[in-house]
């Protein structure tokens, strides 16, 4: 890395390098977002020259191969991998850091490979390896509920139930914040979720339908873990809520 690269460094950047040279997992991944990533869209440093690319890359998966932080270093391998913006885009290499990932319990990673399974990246689309990602990382990534909301909504894979995906939606907006730890601005989210909800007030489809659904044992325990996951969150805010007004 050039001389004036750390000329640029802050003393507290200098000291997490020091820390991560010395084998910290924890200063390697935080060094390694400091070298690659930006508070600005789209989000990578993209002037960084190829060594320099490859030296963030390599505290990563120093990082990663420590398993720091339930397969955060390695999750993020994975998001670079995929987006493809500051080296070649690869969805196996992706689908591989993911993988290791979601093996440390990373939910994100789980909803990343339901994205790759569902629009086709590095292998067929398939919707129904899609569902079974997404319901991995449905517990502790919002965008998961979005997107079984969306595939409620478009009858993909999982049967067209207008109803049951609004009550979804509903509980996404219910979840302030988890929609803001997920996010990081909860506002985005919340204005893709109120979009979502106005296109299905204007087609007035929240009516039962004229024909009966038949559910498949697997979309039926699809509906059933959602079910559990949202009581499970409601059980969670009664409690918390009954502690607060006991003190």
């Amino acid at each position: 890395m050039g001389l004036k690269f750390l000329q640029e460094f802050t003393k507290e950047a200098v000291e997490i390098m020091r820390k991560a040279d010395a084998g910290d997992a924890e200063a390697q991944y935080l060094f390694a977002i400091y070298l690659l990533k930006s508070d600005e869209p789209p989000y990578y440093r993209m002037e960084l020259s190829p060594e320099e690319v490859e030296r963030g890359m390599g505290y990563l998966k120093l990082s990663a191969a420590q398993g720091y932080y339930s397969g955060i270093a390695a999750d993020e391998l994975g998001k670079i991998y995929y987006d493809g913006l500051i080296i070649p885009k690869d969805y196996n290499k992706a689908k591989l850091w993911f993988n290791t990932a979601l093996l440390k319990g990373m939910p994100v990673s789980a909803y990343m490979l339901g994205e790759c399974a569902y629009y086709g990246h590095g292998e067929d689309i398939d919707y129904e390896k899609a569902v079974k990602y997404y319901l991995q990382a449905a517990s502790g990534y919002v965008n998961a509920i979005i997107r079984l909301s969306d595939m409620y909504i478009n009858g993909e894979y999982l049967p067209h139930d207008p109803a049951f995906a609004k009550k979804l939606y509903d509980y996404v907006l219910s979840e302030e914040d988890w929609l803001y730890a997920t996010h990081g601005v909860y506002s985005d989210a919340k204005d893709e979720v109120l979009k979502r909800l106005d296109n299905l007030d204007r087609a007035e489809i929240y009516s039962p339908l004229d024909v009966p659904i038949k559910e498949f044992e697997e979309q039926q325990k699809v509906r059933k873990t959602l079910e559990e996951i949202m009581e499970r969150k409601r059980k969670k805010h009664t409690s918390a809520d009954n502690d607060g007004s006991e003190d």
